[in-house]
């Protein structure tokens, strides 16, 4: 999983999507869903990791309600690996917005998000507060991996 997110290695994409699709619940909620999101990235870390992770996972599902740029970072924050629990939650405050765009396509909508590792759930959390205040129905979410919360905090990933 770390050379996928963290070594540029785009091409592990294919099979680890596989690895989302085997997942006892990916089916269901693909099909349940309206929309499928990817966890978005800010600039300066698309820029940073030359790709964005989850936006490669979703493209694999093969879902006819992708939206690429469905959510987004309204401002660059800190590696939520370089942070302890309590500070990662608030360092998301305001930082994830749905598209304008998007808003009434959402409303009263099921959605599905997709992200590559959940570590305290922050991020998912912070994507998941932006599409209720816009009106969405349900939010789903679909991960290739969950991290060890104990972990410490330079081994953890996340956004």
């Amino acid at each position: 999983m770390a050379s996928f997110k963290f070594e540029g290695h785009a091409g592990l994409a294919r099979v680890l999507a596989g690895l989302l699709l085997d997942s006892p619940s990916a089916d269901e909620l693909l099909r349940q869903s309206h929309w499928v999101l990817p966890v978005p990235l800010s600039r300066e870390r698309l820029r940073e990791r030359g790709f964005n992770q989850s936006l490669l996972l979703a493209r694999y599902l093969n879902h006819p309600g992708l939206l690429c740029d469905g959510l987004l970072r309204l401002r660059h924050t800190a590696a939520q690996a370089s942070l302890p629990r309590h500070e990662r939650l608030l360092n998301l405050t305001h930082a994830i917005a749905c598209h304008p765009s998007y808003v009434t396509r959402f409303q009263h909508k099921r959605v599905l998000l997709v992200d590559d590792v959940m570590t305290t759930g922050s991020t998912l959390a912070a994507c998941t507060q932006a599409l209720q205040q816009i009106g969405v129905a349900e939010v789903d979410v679909l991960v290739l991996a969950r991290a060890d919360k104990d972990q410490g905090p330079q081994s953890e990933p996340d956004h």
